[in-house]
């Protein structure tokens, strides 16, 4: 680039001597683009930008005056279709049913039957496992106790002593400990395949099973919905509990007579855009084991006994055994030539509940004529007692939670569904 010292431009220096402290006595082309060009000019000396030799400048863009033909061209738009949606009846754990279990039979079309069916008591103390109470005590243990996790407690409240003030508590959650003593109890029974090597060759255990199946019940569409925890699935399916004699006998059992309720007051209402029917494994596992046999669950809170979480339980039994009759039978609907048989076995804090389910029938638009079976039973497994300070003063120590009542029937009666069946 071109420089000119100040004398070319001829400026006193009296007027610039502080921009030639700060610039040294020199300027640039443009910084005095009126003067500089003159002195220029007149020698013949033509002034260029050196910029535009390194950066040319681009040409301006014009338009084109006419514009191609598919130009703005309308797009193929693809018809719209609106899903359809369909409104069904929602069951979920969140409901609680008024009548309880007695509600959920009705809605089933079940019949009850309290304890276990006479194939199971058969079976209640004839096989153990190697040193079965000392390890059913320390699976109980493992599950208290023996644990890692220290997560913050619901506080505690005592019936005895209501407005007695009990500090904040860190320990296992409850449905942590009865997952902990869940497993310990399925693989206790598992080692059974010494003796029965079919439970090992024949079963396969599936872990976190969601099932979501519908159902018609008397021109209503209801849809259970439901996450376990295990489901034990084998090659062949479970034989029935009832005989021929007793499900032809159930022609004359009277179902619970809510009029004028109607059975579905308790269900909520949704809607779907598709009716899914996802309880037979046969699809997912690609193999001939994926008929099921027990199911697992866990129960949440402490009245893990009663009526709701029952019939909850009952339903979602319901809705595996119906979505296996639809991959057996297809959209039959009518008596089966073979029920299916489906145990659930749902664990609550400390003790075990059963139902043993068998579908007889999938004709679920009146109340006459064969009825399904449902056989309950449950077991207390130990008991979980808190301190009562008040009852030591003046020290008001707090102690841990003890352990008693040890009942050893409870996994009996688990180990003896286990091997319903495969006993032989």
């Amino acid at each position: 680039m071109v420089r000119l010292s100040l004398t070319l431009c001829r400026i006193k220096y009296s007027y610039r001597l502080k921009n030639i402290r700060e610039k040294k006595g020199h300027y640039r082309i443009n910084q005095y683009p009126s003067i500089i060009r003159g002195i220029l000019q007149e020698k013949g000396v033509e002034i260029e930008d050196p910029l535009e030799y390194i950066n040319p400048p681009e040409p301006k863009w014009k338009p084109p005056q006419t514009l191609p033909p598919d130009f703005r061209l309308e797009r193929f738009k693809e018809p719209s279709v609106t899903p359809k949606k369909h409104e069904v009846w929602h069951v979920s754990s969140k409901i609680s049913l008024t009548e309880g279990i007695d509600q959920a039979c009705l809605l089933t079309k079940t019949q009850r039957f309290d304890g276990l069916p006479e194939q199971v008591k058969k079976l209640l103390g004839q096989y153990s496992v190697d040193k079965q109470n000392e390890m059913v005590k320390d699976a109980i243990m493992q599950s208290q106790v023996w644990n890692n996790t220290m997560e913050k407690l619901p506080k505690i409240t005592d019936t005895a002593h209501p407005g007695w003030y009990f500090p904040r508590q860190y320990g296992i959650p409850d449905t942590t400990s009865a997952h902990i003593l869940l497993d310990r109890l399925l693989r206790m029974s598992q080692s059974m395949c010494g003796k029965f090597p079919d439970l090992a060759t024949q079963r396969r255990v599936l872990c976190k099973p969601s099932v979501e199946t519908t159902y018609e019940y008397q021109g209503e569409t209801i849809q259970i919905a439901a996450d376990n925890e295990f489901m034990v699935v084998g090659y062949e399916p479970l034989a029935p509990f009832g005989k021929k004699n007793l499900v032809n006998d159930s022609v004359n059992h009277q179902l619970l007579d809510m009029y004028p309720i109607l059975p579905t007051v308790d269900l909520k209402k949704i809607k779907m855009d598709e009716l899914l029917n996802r309880g037979a494994f046969r699809e997912v596992l690609e193999v001939p084991c994926s008929h099921p046999q027990i199911v697992y669950r866990i129960n949440g809170g402490k009245r893990s006994r009663s009526d709701p979480f029952q019939a909850y339980n009952l339903m979602t039994t319901f809705g595996i055994a119906i979505a296996e009759a639809r991959s057996r039978y297809g959209t039959y609907s009518g008596q089966l030539e073979t029920p299916v048989t489906v145990i659930n076995v749902n664990m609550g804090i400390n003790e075990l509940n059963f139902i043993m389910f068998q579908l007889n029938t999938m004709d679920l638009h009146s109340d006459t004529g064969i009825k399904n079976f449902a056989w309950f039973d449950s077991a207390k497994m130990f008991s979980k007692n808190y301190c009562q300070p008040w009852l030591n003063p003046p020290d008001w120590t707090y102690t841990p939670p003890t352990y008693s009542d040890y009942n050893s029937e409870a996994f009996e009666k688990f180990l003896a569904l286990y091997l319903y069946d495969y006993a032989k």
